[in-house]
C-alpha cells in the first residue's frame, strides 16, 4: 500500500495531452435518489486516471442522521478515485455510514461481451457491451474514437472510452452519462492528496466491516414507527450476499 500511495502523491499533476471529461451519475434505491457529477482526468499514455465526485454537495440534502451530517461536513475534499492501469490498482475513498476510509483495491479483469447495438453519444459513435461486476449486471456504451480503455468508477478494459453505464435490479438503479468531453487539453490539473487522517485499509477489510455494520443494522430501530431500515447491500458492487 505504501508504494501505491507514493505513486499517487508524486503523480500530483496531469499535463498536456490529457483528457478532461465530466459524467453525471444518478443512483436510486428505495430510500434515496440523488445526482452528482464525476470529474475525470485521463492521461494520453493510457496509464493513469483520476476521478473526483462532488460527494458532499450530492449527499448532504438527504442525510437524516445528525452525526453523519457532522462527519460529512468535516471532510475537506470530495470523493476521489485514482486508477493506475500499469500496476492494476485503484486507490479511492469510501465510507460505511459516513465513516470514511482510504481503500486499496485491485482492478478487476472484466469479462466484457460486445453487443451489436450502437448509438451516438455527444457526437461519438458508440457500441454496447455488458459485464457482471461483483454481483451486479452492467451495460455500457463505449467509443473507439477515444482509444483509451478506461471509464468511470472501476470500469475499464474495452477498446475505447466508456461514455455511458447503466444497471437496474430490484435493489438499485445506477445511471452514468457523459455530459462534457475536452480532448488534448493543455490545462494543468491539480490532483488533491488523499486525506491522511483517514485509515488506510484493503478492499477485503472494507467489505468485512461493511458486512458487520449491515448485520447490526438489521436489528436497529431507526425511526419513530419502530421500523427497521437496514443498510443497502451495496450500489455499484454488492458487499452482502
Amino acid at each position: 500500500m505504501k508504494i501505491i500511495i507514493s505513486i499517487f502523491l508524486f503523480s500530483q499533476f496531469l499535463y498536456s495531452q490529457s483528457y478532461s471529461i465530466v459524467y453525471e451519475m444518478e443512483q436510486t434505491d428505495n430510500r434515496i435518489n440523488f445526482k452528482t457529477k464525476l470529474k475525470t482526468y485521463l492521461d494520453g499514455n493510457n496509464e493513469l486516471s483520476f476521478y473526483e465526485e462532488d460527494f458532499k454537495r450530492s449527499r448532504e440534502n438527504f442525510i437524516e442522521n445528525s452525526d453523519a451530517r457532522e462527519n460529512l461536513h468535516s471532510m475537506t475534499n470530495n470523493n476521489v478515485y485514482y486508477k493506475n492501469r500499469t500496476s492494476n490498482t485503484i486507490l479511492y475513498r469510501d465510507h460505511i455510514r459516513f465513516k470514511f476510509f482510504n481503500i486499496n483495491d485491485s482492478l478487476d479483469s472484466f469479462e466484457w461481451k460486445l453487443g451489436s447495438e450502437k448509438k451516438t453519444v455527444l457526437g461519438y459513435d458508440c457500441q454496447k457491451a455488458t459485464t457482471i461486476f461483483r454481483g451486479r449486471k452492467f451495460e455500457v456504451y463505449f467509443t473507439n474514437d477515444i482509444p483509451i480503455n478506461d471509464g468511470p468508477y472501476k470500469f475499464y478494459g474495452l477498446p475505447g472510452l466508456i461514455l455511458e453505464v447503466y444497471s437496474e435490479d430490484d435493489i438499485a438503479t445506477i445511471k452514468i452519462e457523459v455530459i462534457q468531453i475536452n480532448l488534448n487539453s493543455e490545462k494543468q490539473y491539480s490532483i488533491p492528496y488523499f486525506d491522511s487522517r483517514l485509515k488506510n485499509i484493503s478492499y477485503q477489510e472494507y467489505k468485512k466491516l461493511y458486512q458487520e455494520k449491515y448485520e447490526e443494522s438489521l436489528f436497529k430501530v431507526v425511526n419513530e414507527k419502530g421500523e427497521t431500515r437496514p443498510m443497502s447491500k451495496g450500489f455499484f458492487e454488492y458487499y452482502v450476499d
